[in-house]
């Protein structure tokens, strides 16, 4: 419930205005709740609007030049509930003639198990082993979304490795693990004057870069603004990330 969802989708957004193809394997929203979410975040349109029929006649025209932008994209939608990681396999190999840039998985754990006689460790194992090397074999980009455990919660703090749920596979497979660190009541940072107490950050929402094969780890603060379900970076400038230690 953080964004990661709205995130991914704004990336493969991001990768079809540049002209690439973009494939979603979307096990949880519609392809038309994905394309009225984009439609809205390059309108800077509130979704609730649209959602309960209340715009402004300048709502509707940047509405209509959005749609016009988004209808050139190149993207792919996968809707199928039962998709297993085989058929997903199949199909990216299928799409690669098409310039096939990213996929994109929402989410791991809704994934159809292609042996539901192993345990659940097993499963997603094999999953995240099995996208390793199509993302080997493809060069395609594979962002793959999983949720946390509960205890990530119950912490309060930022995400970390350990929190990713169900299986230790996905750590050892994933390249890259990035968490959305965006809690409800504000980011807690040390107070610089007093390190026994806790200030907060002026930024809601921050990237984590927990696992980098080839790169540094680190953060990135990040800006949100709901109604409209889109990420930004703080203060509209991209910064280089600060090291966790900075924040220990």
């Amino acid at each position: 419930g953080v964004g990661k969802s709205a995130l991914a989708v704004q990336i493969a957004d991001y990768a079809a205005s540049r002209g690439r193809l973009a494939y979603i394997a979307s096990l949880e929203m519609t392809g038309r709740e994905l394309a009225m979410r984009s439609i809205c975040s390059h309108a800077n349109v509130d979704s609730k609007a649209l959602r309960t029929g209340r715009l402004t006649p300048d709502d509707r025209t940047k509405l209509v030049q959005s749609m016009s932008v988004y209808a050139q994209r190149k993207i792919k939608v996968d809707m199928r509930p039962d998709l297993t990681v085989e058929q997903l396999a199949r199909t990216v190999r299928r799409l690669m003639s098409g310039g096939l840039e990213l996929v994109v998985v929402d989410y791991l754990g809704l994934l159809k198990p292609s042996d539901q006689s192993v345990k659940r460790y097993e499963q997603v194992g094999h999953q995240t082993r099995t996208l390793k090397l199509l993302a080997r074999e493809t060069g395609v980009r594979l962002m793959v979304l999983c949720q946390l455990s509960r205890a990530a919660a119950e912490d309060k703090m930022p995400p970390q490795l350990h929190h990713l749920r169900e299986s230790g596979s996905i750590e050892q497979d994933a390249d890259t693990v990035l968490f959305i660190h965006r809690p409800e009541d504000g980011i807690e940072l040390p107070d610089p004057d007093d390190k026994r107490k806790k200030i907060k950050a002026n930024w809601p929402a921050e990237l984590l870069v927990a696992k980098q094969r080839n790169g540094g780890t680190g953060r990135f603060k990040l800006a949100w603004e709901g109604r409209v379900t889109k990420f930004s970076c703080y203060g509209y400038q991209m910064e280089a990330f600060t090291e966790f230690a900075e924040f220990a």
